[in-house]
């Protein structure tokens, strides 16, 4: 060993810790120093005890410093291999092209793109497939929620999102799952800016209504709660919200437990009833109504076919 032990001993927190970096510490402080050569015998040694040959040839002594360079042969192979195979990633151009969808929350062309041939390979970032298709996930996750940022999107509201999506993925069993997830996402980022860029033109009392029943869908929102959060009476905030926004303040509550309730259904595997519940609606039979009226099907529907 050709290190002494006191780099030895700054350098192994970096991979070791608790009790196992001590012990190891403890038996390294007493092993004494050999030099190459002796340091191969004895693995050979080691090997013709557990029945197998090897020769002083077959054994690479491998220093601190070699590894570095042992790290960008592997590299330099790997991309020879895909320069050699033609297997060009996607390129930047195409990520750029989604992410522009994004940014102005373009729902129809990002759609479009995403259902035309994509140009090149993805990234292969595991050999298992359903691992794949996870850290494909996370990364893509990761570069929209900024995307949509940059569009406008709470910067809280964005990384909330992408946190929700992302442990939504964790709970999926299967790369067809992952991939349908990785549709909503996408478009749900997108949506997100949409509903930014429409509601810059809000006032700012209309603005914080919409915060505050974005931040209560788990609780029973009355009107009179909307009027004490805006300073206003109730007449004049109904009047002034459906002014701006087109729909009645009940319908936008709604709206909003909905979509939450559709997420749930999709991606978790919480009874109706509590879905129902959690939400603040009365009885299931009141949520199932509302929810047909606003998507067409019912719960049971949508979780039967999930």
């Amino acid at each position: 060993m050709r290190q002494s032990y006191s780099v030895l001993k700054e350098r192994l927190p970096l991979y070791l810790s608790g009790d196992t970096e001590e012990k190891l510490l403890r038996y390294l402080s007493v092993v004494p120093a050999v030099s190459d050569n002796r340091l191969k015998s004895a693995a050979c040694l080691a090997s013709s005890i557990c029945n197998q040959e090897i020769n002083n040839n077959e054994i690479q002594v491998v220093t601190w410093k070699e590894k570095p360079n042992a790290g960008k042969d592997i590299h330099a192979q790997y991309i020879y291999s895909i320069q050699e195979n033609e297997m060009a990633h996607t390129p930047f151009e195409f990520e750029e092209m989604i992410c522009d969808d994004v940014l102005k929350g373009d729902t129809d062309a990002l759609l479009r793109h995403l259902s035309g041939s994509i140009p090149g390979n993805l990234g292969k970032l595991s050999e298992d497939e359903e691992r794949q298709a996870r850290y494909m996930f996370v990364t893509s996750t990761a570069v929209v929620s900024r995307t949509a940022i940059k569009g406008g999107v709470h910067s809280e509201t964005a990384y909330s999102l992408a946190d929700s999506y992302c442990q939504k993925m964790d709970s999926l069993q299967s790369i067809e799952q992952i991939s349908a997830l990785m549709w909503e996402m996408l478009a749900g980022f997108c949506e997100a800016v949409k509903e930014e860029s429409s509601s810059r033109n809000y006032s700012l009392i209309i603005k914080s209504c919409c915060n505050y029943i974005s931040k209560h869908l788990h609780t029973r929102i009355l009107l009179s709660d909307l009027a004490i959060e805006c300073g206003m009476s109730e007449r004049r905030l109904s009047e002034k919200f459906l002014k701006e926004t087109g729909v009645h303040i009940n319908d936008f509550v709604h709206s909003q437990k909905l979509h939450e309730a559709r997420q749930l259904l999709l991606y978790s595997s919480m009874d109706i009833s509590n879905i129902a519940s959690s939400l603040a609606y009365s009885s299931q039979s009141y949520f199932t109504r509302k929810y047909r009226e606003e998507y067409g099907v019912t719960p049971f529907e949508v979780r039967s076919k999930s």
